[in-house]
């Protein structure tokens, strides 16, 4: 009788594991674009053409359009896109430079 209540308690078990399993995959197909949650470039890519424009590439905190786009045509490629998003844009604090503090010594 000892090894039903084992085989009831490991079979409930690996049900909430597979149902936690099962939650979480399904979370991350709702979560578009990269692993920072962020659009990739076909989603932001409105109008479809294979490039973004300044308009498209406002959807994406942290890349700059004057840096980003080095071949300087107005617009960003996919492989502008994903430098861009290597380098840092796209993210929380991605993209900036930090202050210039003093220190804390004292001056005599």
């Amino acid at each position: 009788m000892e090894w039903l209540k084992k085989g009831v308690v490991i079979g409930f078990a690996f049900s909430a594991l597979t149902a936690a399993g099962v939650v979480a995959a399904q979370q991350s197909e709702q979560q578009p674009g990269g692993a920072a949650g962020q659009p990739s470039f076909s989603e932001l890519d409105k109008d479809g053409n294979g490039y973004l424009d300044e308009n498209e590439v406002q959807a994406v905190p942290g890349i700059q359009m004057d840096s980003a786009d080095t071949d300087g045509d107005k617009q960003l490629s996919q492989t502008e896109f994903e430098s861009a998003m290597q380098a840092g844009g796209g993210g929380a604090g991605g993209g900036g430079s930090g202050g210039g503090g003093t220190g804390g010594g004292s001056q005599q």
